[in-house]
């Protein structure tokens, strides 16, 4: 009993959500409307919120990233998504992951290679 406490005390803890509304999942779905309004700074306290409420799901980092693009900040951008590649584990976060280093190249182009 007392190695199962030691475990869990080691482990990273997920926050727990305040309501419903304050899910990982819902924070992405406001991500991804408020970067299509161009409200990147928004946007991006919603990824960021949906990472610290769940810090291993794959879609928020693919947000931050395209915020990071739109910013022009290319090479903080790749790695954004280059962390949801990694935290990816079933096939719809693998592409989700691909579109997001493909929406990045997009913006970026020559200044995304030259960071590569």
């Amino acid at each position: 009993m007392m190695s199962a406490f030691f475990f869990s005390a080691c482990g990273q803890k997920l926050l727990t959500p305040k309501t419903r509304l304050d899910t990982p999942a819902q924070h992405v779905r406001n991500g991804i409307k408020l970067l299509k309004l161009d409200k990147f700074e928004a946007a991006f306290r919603e990824f960021s919120r949906a990472n610290e409420l769940d810090p291993k799901l794959s879609s928020p980092y693919v947000g931050m990233g395209l915020v990071y693009g739109h910013k022009g900040q290319f090479g903080k951008g790749l790695v954004s998504i280059r962390w949801a590649d990694e935290f990816a584990k079933e096939t719809e976060q693998k592409l989700v992951a691909q579109v997001g280093y493909m929406r990045l190249y997009i913006l970026g182009g020559v200044k995304l290679e030259n960071n590569g």
